[in-house]
């Protein structure tokens, strides 16, 4: 790769030393990149005159941390000082590969592409302050920023030498050297926008101004689907500082981006929107939604599991031969209702529609997948859909969908102003992408003390087409059991779905785990030490589904999956503390390439089941930010109390229930138990850390609750 076609030399002049990454590693941006300008699109380095090292951050900032831990990857690669450190959040463009902030894949995805990117930029200042003394760049060493020369003991700072480094030919990956070591990686660093957070300073989607900005607060229809028959605007144009109201046509381009019919009153604050909007006179037309409910859905569920599913996932041999063979089956159906993301900071977004440029800000994310469906939608080159996403006031995967983008650039459109589009709390409960409702039937048969069949039915709604996410956690059973029998129906209904925190292993793992945990209790062992059984002593497994692509290929190593349950259960003092009778439970999972276990500790106070301690492991391969990391198991800790003893969304009249917090339970403080965290030092690849540590805390719950009195769970929340 020619030097020319990587780095562009318009900044050879101030002083300016910049480096692009992509999923090829390097493409140089198609415009003349200027220091510290954030439209150059992709994730780079520059140093400029004044000493500072810029950073741009791909990935959206919604918690997870990565606005810090992909720039600690960079800086400790450049050998920087972090306190030179200054991170740019990115905006939308495909030079970045994927920008998706989902999966848990952030760090991993550009962990090689940034430690490249920080060594390659120190081996050119390194050349470069070589010629500037004349010396062999053996010689040289860099510390903090600096340039060292151990013979004569001179030294120079990157921002001196980098206009001379950026003229140097890239060097090839076989020329780097290997001789710095981490000072970043691994280190407890507080967060880069921390302090701008709690002052105040910190720019969310809703913080957002723009010069001639109208607000504007949308009345759709409350089952989904629903059209608009009959409106009348008058009383609502009526109400101080309302400028219009517009009907908003509803449209669906892809699933994750379906725009309800409704109305928008566009208004000079959002509160003067809302009070118009609660003034507007709306008559919609029914739809077969409306007949939905809990009971609607179990009717589906009695239908389905009666007949062969729709696709088989996993067969034995002669399964229906072999478990007749067993001592005995034991059967369990469950149910696990809808769950809503309720993000913090509700949904919003401001879009501004102008003839040759459309201008995006907001949380989300999946910044790329925005700019692309509005350039398909309005026709307008994709350069010219400019997307610059703000800190994000909580995802959970609801911000994966980008309904709330588009409709945004509709109201702009059709008003003719730069709006800011702000959803109410209640927007958000009904019109929420939900985590889809599961039933599940499974038989279990036992045989020689030991679990000998497992037949598992799945049904649920599919967020894409057909069994590939929802079956996760589930189908890819990494445990012996000599006889398995997996299958999944999809269900229909009118509910919006999409993906919620871990996706279908938030639901599968319980069934899994709780089903492992009765199923100790009926041969008379421990669960821990059945579980370790189901492991057996393999190193590796794989379990081959007919899913799309390299989803098709689950692989789970066994002695990090061993390693975590044993952890969990010595940390926790298992085998002193677990008799039948005590509130104690255990539960394991793995979510692409990183492991989790849990032991949960429950008691029972004023006749509510209370978690008094959770024990948690993880194995997440290399640390980056180990603070980051237990935010995130404490996170998934927090929203387990929640949808294990809390809350979940019911259905009445084909809409949810629960419309705000006071009908959503949700974890406080005092609901939070003693949390007791280990995270397993690894040399591995980094994995991720924001839901494997969610799947396997539910079932520790529910096992604990289970062993303490007996009860058998077959669906969430639990109550007393």
């Amino acid at each position: 790769m020619k030097r020319r076609d990587f780095i562009n030399m318009g900044l050879a002049g101030t002083g300016g030393f910049l480096l692009g990454v992509s999923n090829v590693l390097f493409e140089p941006s198609k415009r003349a990149p200027k220091p510290i300008n954030p439209a150059v699109f992709s994730p780079f380095l520059e140093i400029s005159d004044k000493g500072l090292i810029y950073i741009y951050a791909p990935i959206p900032e919604m918690g997870q941390g990565v606005r810090t831990s992909l720039p600690m990857i960079l800086a400790d690669a450049l050998d920087a000082h972090w306190n030179d450190v200054r991170v740019i959040q990115a905006k939308a463009a495909d030079q970045y590969g994927s920008m998706a902030a989902a999966g848990s894949t952030g760090v991993s995805r550009f962990y090689d592409a940034l430690q490249k990117v920080g060594k390659l930029a120190r081996h050119m200042l390194i050349e470069a302050a070589a010629k500037k003394w004349n010396v062999e760049p053996g010689n040289l060493t860099t510390d903090s920023s600096r340039i060292l020369d151990q013979n004569s003991g001179k030294s120079i700072s990157y921002y001196e030498i980098a206009a001379e480094a950026s003229l140097l030919e890239i060097p090839q990956e076989t020329e780097l050297r290997s001789d710095v070591k981490s000072k970043i990686i691994g280190q407890t660093i507080g967060r880069v926008d921390a302090l701008d957070i709690v002052t105040g300073k910190a720019q969310f989607g809703l913080d957002t101004k723009l010069e001639g900005m109208k607000y504007a607060s949308v009345e759709r229809s409350p089952v989904r689907g629903g059209q608009l028959k009959n409106y009348s605007f008058e009383e609502a144009l009526q109400v101080d500082n309302v400028i219009d109201a517009l009907v908003i046509k509803g449209s669906r381009p892809i699933s994750y981006a379906e725009v309800q019919n409704g109305v928008a009153v566009i208004a000079e604050s959002s509160f003067a929107a809302i009070q118009g909007r609660k003034k507007l006179k709306l008559e919609w037309t029914a739809n077969k939604g409306q007949n939905e409910d809990n009971v609607f859905y179990r009717e589906q569920y009695a239908m389905l599991k009666s007949k062969v599913w729709e696709t088989e996932l996993r067969s034995t041999e002669n399964f229906d031969t072999n478990e007749a063979s067993a001592d005995m089956i034991l059967n369990f159906e469950y149910e696990v209702p809808f769950f809503a993301h309720y993000c913090m900071e509700p949904m919003n977004f401001t879009a501004h529609y102008k003839e040759n440029e459309i201008r995006l800000i907001g949380p989300n994310q999946r910044p790329q997948l925005i700019q692309d469906l509005i350039s398909q939608i309005h026709k307008v080159p994709k350069e010219h859909v400019v997307v610059e996403t703000t800190l994000v006031g909580g995802g959970f995967g609801r911000r994966l969908a980008v309904d709330y983008a588009l409709e945004a650039v509709e109201i702009s459109k059709a008003s003719g102003y730069p709006v800011q589009v702000v959803w109410t709390r209640e927007d958000d409960s009904l019109h929420d992408y939900f985590r889809s409702i599961s039933f599940h039937h499974l038989n279990i048969g036992l045989k020689n003390n030991r679990l000998y069949s497992w037949f598992h039915h799945l049904m649920t709604k599919p967020i894409g087409d057909g069994a590939i996410y929802e079956v996760q956690g589930a189908a890819d059973l990494p445990f012996k059991i000599p006889h398995i029998a997996m299958g999944y129906s999809a269900m229909d209904f009118n509910v919006q779905i999409g993906s919620w925190r871990s996706v279908a292993h938030s639901h599968n793992t319980f069934v899994v785990n709780n089903t492992i945990n009765e199923a100790a209790g009926a041969l008379g062992r421990d669960p821990y030490e059945l579980l370790l059984e189901l492991c057996g002593q393999e190193e590796r497994t794989e379990v081959k589904l007919p899913l799309r692509g390299y989803r098709g290929l689950v692989e789970c190593d066994l002695t990090k999956l061993r390693r975590v349950i044993n952890v969990a259960a010595e940390k926790a003092e298992w085998k002193e503390k677990y008799r039948p009778g005590a509130g104690i439970g255990i539960a394991c999972a793995f979510y692409k390439t990183s492991y989790a276990a849990h032991v949960a500790e429950i008691e029972i106070q004023d006749d509510q089941y209370l978690v008094r301690k959770m024990t948690a492991v993880l194995d997440c391969g290399l640390v980056i930010h180990p603070a980051g990391v237990k935010a995130q198991i404490e996170g998934s800790i927090s929203d387990a109390i929640t949808v294990t003893l809390k809350t979940g969304v019911n259905i009445k009249n084909g809409k949810p229930v629960q419309t705000n917090f006071h009908s959503y339970g949700q974890a406080r403080i005092v609901d939070m138990p003693e949390i007791n965290i280990h995270i397993i030092e690894s040399s591995d690849p980094p994995s991720g850390a924001g839901e494997p540590p969610f799947p396997s805390t539910i079932p520790a719950i529910t096992n604990a609750i289970h062993n303490l009195t007996g009860e058998q769970i077959r669906s969430l929340p639990v109550k007393r």
